[in-house]
């Protein structure tokens, strides 16, 4: 399990799942939704899985790649299937209010590609061979063709902290997204935008992977992603493998916000992020910035309320202090 902290806020929980038991294949899934006051703001919620060929160790070849979203109570699922020589079959899409349809897509954008978490798979499995953060895949997302580059930054050692269930070593990589065909907007959004907004700042998205079971992957440990609404931390919160279950103290005893924003607030906010699927990378950067303006706002002018059992909600602390 991971949590997604930003500002004190904590906004996102994300589940990966990973199944490496059948010879020759591989299945991985991400399981993400918004939760507490962001999840209440913009109700977000994503399953993405992938299957397929584990041709080598280094050639790892999508099979079918499944992306179901929900945002607001409307679905959209895209289907993706290749075949083993890596030339790509289908894209199915379901949008909650149009019929099934089976996309059109050019062959320059879709051949030799694989999925995004493959492409991560690929990074888990060779690290604790190599020790080396190396890898570059190209990616389909059904609309454009880019490079997802993991560029290594060296070993690091994670100190312990009441987020996250991992410290000590571990291989520090930062992930730069190139485009390389299909429809791009002129101005950067979504990803990019937040990668450009990493880049200005000095600091490209980066990812601690760490190898926590002896006969396991190297698992992404912690991940920092910078943006012009701030820092935002996602960090392994709980494990659980082989009879090993390791939980986060912070996993275990949640903080809840305790402010409540006024009706105006709640409309401006509202309005704020009704913006569109695509771009919910950037709606939750925004919903972690006015958040975490208005109760900074409320502790300022003594408008906040106890926290029930431990404490008062002044005592949040931004997850960068534990990082």
């Amino acid at each position: 399990m991971y949590d997604v902290y930003a500002g004190g806020i904590h906004g996102v929980e994300a589940r990966l799942d990973l199944d490496l038991s059948q010879d020759g294949r591989y299945a991985i899934s991400l399981f993400a939704k918004t939760r507490g006051f962001l999840g209440s703001l913009a109700p977000w919620h994503g399953t993405f899985s992938s299957n397929g060929w584990r041709v080598s160790e280094t050639d790892y070849r999508t099979d079918n790649h499944r992306s179901e979203t929900t945002w607001r109570d409307e679905p959209e699922i895209k289907d993706y299937q290749y075949n083993k020589d890596k030339s790509f079959k289908a894209l199915t899409i379901d949008e909650h209010d149009k019929p099934p349809a089976v996309r059109d897509v050019p062959a320059e954008l879709t051949q030799d590609t694989k999925d995004v978490l493959t492409a991560t798979l690929l990074v888990m499995q060779n690290l604790p061979q190599t020790g080396v953060c190396e890898s570059t895949s190209d990616i389909f997302d059904g609309k454009r063709r880019f490079e997802m580059a993991f560029v290594g930054q060296g070993d690091a050692v994670l100190k312990p902290s009441k987020y996250n269930v991992y410290e000590g070593a571990a291989i520090e990589c930062v992930v730069e997204v190139k485009p390389k065909g299909g429809k791009w907007h002129k101005k950067p959004r979504g990803w990019m935008s937040i990668q450009e907004q990493g880049r200005e700042r000095g600091t490209m998205p980066t990812i601690w992977f760490a190898q926590i079971s002896e006969d396991g992957p190297a698992y992404p440990v912690k991940i920092r992603v910078k943006t012009a609404y701030g820092t935002l931390f996602m960090h392994l919160s709980e494990y659980k493998k082989d009879g090993v279950h390791l939980i986060a103290e912070k996993r275990e005893i949640t903080p809840t916000l305790s402010f409540r924003p006024s009706d105006n607030e709640w409309r401006n906010l509202q309005r704020s992020f009704d913006c569109a699927r695509d771009d919910i990378s950037i709606c939750t950067c925004q919903c972690f910035k006015i958040p975490a303006q208005i109760l900074n706002e409320q502790k300022s002018n003594r408008h906040h309320h106890p926290r029930r059992g431990d404490g008062h909600a002044d005592e949040i602390r931004p997850a960068e202090s534990a990082a």
